[in-house]
């Protein structure tokens, strides 16, 4: 064979190779899933994660639908912030072909929609969890989700933080059922198939809304959510009650009856005045700015017009427009309820009191002309109502907030710690009766990722526990124990 046909013969082997080293790493990196965007001088961004690469959630078999849908969004990025500016929203899909931003108040677990460049991340929320019982189920209230085949507490955990409202869960381990609920009950008592229940600790902080007045009669067309009698627990029993709430935000308890009101949005003027009456508001999560926020950014401005129109907020607020209120906005963005102000006592400070009062309120309109106050859901980003003095305000989702002042981390690694040990735990327990032996005890404790326990740890632990006839141990007493050992 001739130079030059050596030559003729090795090229086209030569261009395919070449073909195809170029076309590998092309091919690898589209199956890398999107980095999410660095949010830079934003002191109250979300904790996104990518939930699929190249699928959306608007195609899914759990019948989850978009909150919805916005055009002309011009990155992921954005598609984030819009959701982290309305009350609920949970999960995005981003489409980058069309620019199309889908918002979602429940999150899905199998995207399946594959067309336009589609992508879709989910929000996580900040959330600590406590066990009502590791042998008994709530069942007290009627459940707003239920799905079957769910294998750990945990997995039962992550549907409840994938829906927006769920405070509490009851985890049938038997019958891997899980099911969830906006309300946690105090005293779980249905104890059949492994039955357990677990609800967010919601970190609630109460301040005193007026001595002697009671929100029942208010001037702010505040309603009741629900009422009963206290009269044993007190006001304690009436607050506590509100906390198990994932909608409640204000109490009213009186004191020669004992009755409390509870509600989902706690008046600012209350007028009842009869039975000893006392009123009680959830201070709003994250009212007093974690001192590592830094103070340029996103919440940099506005200091001086909130200061202007007579505000002394935190700055967990923000000036939207200092001219305009989003009455008017091209987003299809409508307030939920508007307050009518009666003269000197209502201004801007009052207002936002009236939206830290509800949990969902993100948002509000301030007519200093007429003393008109408008609480919405969803902050609009283009305000365009110019009249009466209009100016217009957004503040962090409480949801975002919650916990994080309150839950250090060490905390919250031994509550993960915890569960995980009581997942492998249980899943000894063959019968289900909350016993397993010791050797198997030991095992699963010293092969803990989370914490190291010697040899010499373990054999005081067990020289501790109470050990039955059958050599079997109560490994949730015992690993209370363990959790002294190493978490003090």
């Amino acid at each position: 064979m001739t130079g030059a046909s050596r030559q003729r013969h090795w090229m086209p082997l030569l261009q395919s190779s070449l073909i195809l080293l170029l076309a590998t790493p092309q091919s690898a990196s589209a199956e890398q899933p999107p980095r999410l965007p660095e949010r830079v001088n934003e002191p109250y961004a979300g904790d996104w994660q990518v939930l699929q690469a190249t699928k959306a959630c608007q195609r899914n078999d759990e019948d989850i639908k978009p909150a919805a849908a916005i055009s002309g969004v011009e990155s992921p990025l954005r598609c984030m912030q819009i959701c982290e500016r309305r009350w609920g929203c949970l999960a995005v899909d981003y489409y980058a072909k069309t620019k199309y931003c889908n918002i979602y108040r429940n999150v899905c677990s199998n995207p399946a929609a594959e067309h336009d460049g589609a992508s879709s991340y989910r929000l996580k929320l900040p959330t600590s969890w406590e066990v009502l019982s590791t042998t008994a189920a709530c069942a007290t209230a009627k459940h707003v989700h239920e799905q079957r085949g769910v294998q750990y507490s945990s997995a039962c955990k992550d549907l409840c933080e994938r829906r927006s409202g769920c405070l509490a869960v009851d985890f049938y381990r038997s019958l891997g059922l899980c099911r969830l609920f906006t309300e946690a009950c105090a005293s779980p008592q249905i104890r059949r198939d492994g039955s357990e229940s677990y609800a967010i600790r919601r970190s609630v902080a109460w301040a005193q809304t007026k001595v002697g007045k009671g929100c029942e009669s208010n001037e702010d067309r505040v309603q009741i959510l629900d009422k009963q009698s206290q009269k044993d627990g007190g006001a304690g029993a009436c607050k506590s009650w509100c906390a198990n709430k994932e909608k409640c935000r204000g109490v009213d308890y009186y004191e020669k009856t004992g009755w409390c009101m509870l509600y989902e949005h706690a008046c600012v003027r209350p007028k009842a005045a009869h039975d000893g009456v006392s009123s009680w508001h959830v201070v709003r999560e994250g009212m007093e700015q974690p001192t590592s926020a830094p103070t340029s950014g996103l919440l940099r401005r506005e200091k001086e017009v909130m200061q202007k129109f007579g505000a002394d907020r935190a700055d967990i607020w923000s000036a939207i427009d200092s001219k305009k209120a989003c009455q008017q906005n091209d987003e299809g963005i409508k307030h939920f309820s508007e307050i009518q102000g009666n003269g000197g006592d209502f201004g801007l400070t009052e207002c936002q009191q009236m939206c830290e009062n509800h949990g969902k309120c993100t948002a509000v309109d301030w007519y200093r002309g007429t003393q008109y106050c408008m609480l919405y859901e969803d902050a609009c980003e283009n305000a365009h109502a110019g009249h009466d003095g209009a100016s217009s305000y957004r503040i962090v989702r409480s949801d975002l907030l919650r916990s994080a002042t309150v839950i250090d981390q060490k905390h919250r690694e031994m509550l993960q710690w915890r569960e995980h040990m009581m997942d492998r735990l249980k899943a000894l327990d063959e019968r289900g009766a909350g016993f397993v032996n010791v050797p198997d005890f030991s095992q699963v404790i010293q092969s803990s990722k989370n914490r190291n326990v010697t040899e010499d740890d373990m054999e005081g632990i067990i020289g501790e526990i109470a050990i039955n006839e059958n050599s079997l141990v109560n490994y949730e007493d015992a690993l209370g124990l363990v959790q002294g050992v190493i978490w003090s």
